[in-house]
């Protein structure tokens, strides 16, 4: 199974453990959703921390990153 890391529970009680691969494997992550999306309140939470989230991130000296990594849209 490839999964990236944090995603599943690889601790003391798993039966899975993680190893990373090598040469690194990477990808870029997208976050998409409708224009005029109508969210149940907890997504509309966790799309409201993923904005701050990578607004803050945008403002750091070290955004360069995690933004090319990491892109929202609103689908239209």
């Amino acid at each position: 199974m490839l999964s990236f890391d944090g995603l599943i529970d690889t601790g003391a009680e798993s039966e899975l453990c993680f190893r990373p691969l090598n040469p690194k494997l990477e990808t870029k992550m997208f976050v998409i959703w409708r224009k005029y999306q109508v969210f149940t309140p907890i997504a509309e939470i966790l799309l409201d921390e993923l904005k701050a989230l990578l607004s803050r991130r945008r403002k750091s000296a070290f955004s360069s990153s995690f933004d090319s990594d990491i892109n929202m849209k609103e689908n239209y």
